[in-house]
């Protein structure tokens, strides 16, 4: 996410919360299997985007995420409504 905020787009192993953030070739590049080729792989597809025409949109991307609790709070607060509101519901 950091590198995201800079516009460097991050080459990342897809796990975890990073399985989550980067998309590959929407705001970065990911390899799924822990092995110097896969990362070899997704390193050439970078160089790739870098030499190519989607790079710049591809940094423009990575800018625009927004990781913020804002946006991570709203989310919960819309689920508890929608349970509260299920829940009434089934009480009728």
């Amino acid at each position: 996410m950091i590198s995201m905020w800079y516009g460097s787009l991050p080459i990342a192993h897809g796990v975890g919360g990073l399985k989550d953030t980067v998309v590959e070739g929407k705001n970065g590049f990911v390899f799924d299997n822990f092995n110097s080729e896969d990362l070899k792989k997704a390193i050439g597809r970078a160089f790739e985007a870098y030499n190519g025409q989607s790079y710049l949109g591809i940094v423009e991307n990575a800018l625009n995420e927004d990781f913020s609790w804002d946006k991570s709070a709203q989310k919960y607060a819309d689920l508890y409504k929608k349970i509260v509101q299920s829940r009434e519901e089934d009480l009728k």
